[in-house]
């Protein structure tokens, strides 16, 4: 059961990294229009176009991929909060 329980953890952990793994060459101006951020708040160091996005205090927040998505929505309004400050201080 451990090592079932280990494998779909390195298999979830290998997936968020995989997603992350492309990157582009242009920034993010453009393709973040309309966006409260232009970094993904649950890996600040993906450079991969957001392209998944949801709705979070009247705007919309983009996402590196759909695992990061995930995570975000396993945060409280206050974690999602500070996460978002945290990305725009780095932009």
């Amino acid at each position: 059961m451990q090592r079932k329980l280990l494998a779909l953890s390195l298999l979830a952990s290998a997936a968020l990294l995989i997603g992350c793994a492309h990157t582009h060459s242009h920034g993010h101006s453009h393709a973040n229009a309309g966006l409260l951020n232009a970094r993904c708040p649950m890996q600040p160091a993906c450079n991969q176009k957001l392209a998944t996005t949801t709705d979070f205090q009247g705007g919309k927040v983009g996402f590196c991929c759909g695992g990061c998505l995930a995570e975000w929505n396993t945060l409280d309004d206050a974690q999602r909060a500070e996460r978002l400050a945290a990305v725009k201080k780095q932009e």
